[in-house]
This record gives C-alpha cells, sequence and structure tokens, in this order.
C-alpha cells in the first residue's frame, strides 16, 4: 500500500503473513505435522517514507524505512510417530529471533549528477538473517549488517 500525504511526502507500507506448516509427518526430516516449516516467517513488515523538497532549485528527498522480521524457525525438532519411534532431525532446530531495522537516506539530484548520504541499520541491530544448522554440531549464521554510513556519487553521461 502507498499513500501520497502531500504531492512532497510519501508513505507506503507491507504486511505479510505466512502459516507454512508440514502438512503430514515427514520422518525423513523428523518434521511432525503442523511443524512450521524452516526458513520461514510468520510475520514481515515494512513501512517506508520520502518527502521531497527543495533547496534552491535543486530537488532533494530525505526516505527511511523500517522492516521487521518475525520469528525464523531453521531445522525440525524430531518427533514420535503413532508408534512410539522417534524420528531424528535432519537438521536441529534453531529459532532465529525476530528482528527490526531501520534504514535512512538523504540526497539530491540533478540532470547530471546524483547524490546521497544514508545510514543503513540505524539502531545498530544485531541478528540472524540466515542461519543454518547440522547434526555435527555446526551452525552457519550470516548477520545482519552493522549500522553503515556510506554516500553514494553518480554522474550522467
Amino acid at each position: 500500500m502507498n499513500f501520497a500525504v502531500t504531492d512532497s511526502f510519501t508513505i507506503g507500507a507491507t504486511l505479510g503473513y505466512s502459516d507454512a506448516k508440514l502438512g503430514s509427518d515427514e520422518p525423513d526430516l523428523g518434521g511432525a505435522k503442523g511443524t512450521q516449516l524452516p526458513n520461514s516467517s510468520k510475520w514481515a513488515a515494512t513501512v517506508n517514507f520520502t518527502y521531497d523538497f527543495n533547496i534552491g532549485s535543486i530537488p532533494w528527498y530525505f526516505a527511511g524505512s523500517w522492516r521487521y522480521k518475525g520469528k525464523v524457525p531453521v531445522g525440525f525438532e524430531g518427533y514420535t510417530d503413532s508408534d512410539g519411534m522417534f524420528w531424528q532431525s535432519s537438521q536441529p532446530r534453531y529459532i532465529i529471533d525476530a528482528y527490526s531495522l531501520v534504514n535512512l537516506n538523504v540526497g539530491f539530484s540533478t540532470e547530471r549528477f546524483d547524490a546521497s548520504v544514508y545510514v543503513d541499520n540505524v539502531l545498530d541491530e544485531y541478528a540472524y538473517y540466515n542461519y543454518a544448522t547440522n547434526n555435527t554440531g555446526f551452525a552457519l549464521g550470516v548477520p545482519t549488517r552493522p549500522r553503515t554510513i556510506g554516500v553514494v556519487l553518480r554522474a550522467k553521461f
């Protein structure tokens, strides 16, 4: 959804819900029917805004976004079937915590040049956006990028 509050100010938002579960027992994976699927968060959302303005004859903008991702399971817990047999997980269960990221940027654009300054992960949130486990005891996680400040310069030819 996007909404133009004024000619200069727009707000956008998305909301996602996913109820991804196993439809049946999966012994080879160690997953019981009804277990939330790995790497699927139930909730995700974003809110963003852009404010356009002029300084003299140069068009500027100020923009920001907030992104939320809910808890994400990785792997399965294993389960005991109706015959009393335990099925070991092929990948141990781990829950990645929910996280929120805030990004901001400001810049200008002319016929020939664009320039902007950005701050990603303004609140320096430390979280994993990807994680993998295995039965050897080793795990591999990919963390969110720490607070990052940068400049982008472009020239049009």
